[in-house]
């Protein structure tokens, strides 16, 4: 395990790497900012911003298997426009404190093979991108204080599944992409783009 003190920053230079062997987390415990100078982003693994109301700001574009954000604590995706890509799992981002979509960012989750949940959250851009057969499902809806103010993408080898048991879940964004599988079959849910269901 390793802890960025507070204050402090973190950049990936261009040619630098990251030595994951044996796993651990990346911990952020104050105020800085995350920067991957390399043109092909490098996977950090599992990321924690868990300090006294530790704000990590995205310098760049940015890849991690997880993130979780702990009560106080806040993660701000920046103002350029960056790409927040999501490798794991299950439940690749836990929000308990604060996500902050900033300005035209994209959240791309990638885990592939194994079912992923969908945080339930405001994004910008939301997108799926498993390079195999991959099932994401809603943990709530994406409407209201959560809706998306960008695009919706389910590219082709994701299935995206807006009634993951016996709730319905319903989606709010401004344009929707789907060359893979919106499973809404039997339920309730809405999807509502730009204003329009």
């Amino acid at each position: 395990n390793t802890t960025v003190k507070g204050g402090l920053n973190f950049t990936h230079a261009t040619n630098g790497s990251w030595d994951r062997t044996g796993g651990g987390t990346l911990t952020f415990d104050g105020t800085g900012t995350w920067t991957d100078a390399g043109t092909t982003k490098r996977d950090l693994g599992a990321i924690t911003i868990d300090g006294s109301s530790a704000t990590l700001t995205m310098g760049s574009s940015t890849l991690a298997t997880s993130i979780t954000i702990a009560t106080d604590d806040t993660l701000n995706l920046g103002t350029g426009s960056y790409t927040l890509t999501l490798s794991g799992t299950g439940t690749p981002l836990t929000a308990t404190g604060t996500f902050n979509k900033g300005t035209g960012s994209t959240v791309n989750y990638t885990g592939t093979t194994t079912a992923t949940n969908i945080t339930t959250t405001a994004y910008n851009n939301l997108t799926l991108t498993p390079t195999a057969a991959t099932t994401y499902s809603l943990t709530g809806d994406l409407t209201a204080g959560n809706a998306m103010t960008g695009n919706l993408t389910i590219s082709a080898n994701a299935t995206l599944d807006t009634r993951p048991a016996t709730t319905d879940y319903s989606i709010k964004c401004v344009g929707l992409t789907i060359n893979g599988t919106l499973d809404a079959s039997g339920s309730a849910s809405k999807i509502n783009t730009s204003g329009i269901v």
